[in-house]
């Protein structure tokens, strides 16, 4: 990891909420991996295919979404999935839940814009920013309900957000063209992506206001997706084609699906060390993972 820090810019204090559009991932073929610390379960929401998982809570309660026809969100508890799906939507993806299982994410409407949510007991709220006119995005909540995400802007540009008691405060990387924020601890330590003026891009932590980047050694590109508790970060990285990573302690640990063909994603982690995410398969299809340590 890279060990330079950068002090937070003077955040800007935004009236209301907005977000990224979804992000793309370009994954291509990986070699064999060595053996990894863990024990791995595929995820496939039988309403749909091109299941994704993207957060993960204490209770082992998981979120994400799947493809029929468009996008469903989903909540696994208990071996059972269950629909999320914002109403009046035309699809829903389910980024981020916390142990009182609020659940964070976004949803396009008819126009086929996109708009954040929050979803606590039953009911949906809208986060939108009035700057995000391109789209808008929830990604992570922890357990004091403070909801991280990123918008884009009217040039297109994105940028991080922070929404902590009713206030909104933008997260932007020091020199950075883009900034995305993915996942928050209860200590508010902040993890998300970053692209640097060559187009290149970096994980971040951002943590008492200091910007710490994350960079797998050898890796073309980082990005950091979910953090827990324990400071462990998980997230994906490019080299001769697209793994997931555990940042724990200071040390690295590639997560590869052993079913992937052409890419694995690390996208959430919880304390007990439970990683979720998603590979493709050799026709190109997603499949949600859990990876539990050994």
């Amino acid at each position: 990891m890279t060990i330079r820090t950068v002090p937070m810019n003077a955040p800007s204090r935004l009236l209301v909420l907005a977000v990224l559009p979804a992000l793309a991932l370009a994954l291509l073929p990986e070699p064999a991996r060595a053996q990894q610390p863990f024990l791995f379960t595929t995820l496939d929401d039988p309403n749909g295919s091109g299941t994704v998982a993207n957060g993960i809570n204490f209770q082992g309660q998981i979120v994400g979404f799947y493809t029929n026809v468009t996008q469903h969100g989903f909540l696994l508890s208990g071996g059972t999935y269950t629909t999320i799906d914002r109403p009046h939507a035309n699809s829903t993806q389910a980024n981020g839940i916390n142990n009182n299982r609020q659940v964070v994410g976004l949803y396009t409407d008819d126009v086929g814009a996109s708009h954040a949510f929050l979803k606590t007991r039953g009911r949906y709220a809208t986060i939108d920013v009035p700057a995000g006119v391109n789209g808008s995005a929830a990604n992570g909540i922890n357990n004091n309900g403070q909801v991280v995400g990123s918008y884009s802007d009217v040039n297109g540009v994105s940028h991080g957000f922070l929404l902590a008691g009713g206030v909104y405060t933008a997260i932007d990387f020091p020199n950075s063209v883009g900034t995305e924020a993915f996942g928050i601890n209860d200590t508010g330590q902040v993890v998300g992506t970053y692209t640097d003026t060559s187009f290149r891009t970096h994980g971040f932590l951002l943590s008492e206001g200091v910007f710490t980047p994350i960079d797998v050694p050898n890796g073309s590109g980082t990005q950091a997706f979910g953090i827990n508790n324990n400071g462990q970060v998980v997230g994906r990285y490019t080299a001769s084609g697209t793994h997931g990573f555990l940042l724990s302690g200071g040390v690295f640990t590639s997560i590869d699906e052993p079913n992937a063909a052409f890419g694995t994603v690390a996208k959430g982690i919880n304390d007990n060390g439970q990683v979720v995410g998603f590979y493709i398969d050799a026709i190109g299809s997603a499949h949600g993972f859990l990876a539990d340590p050994l």
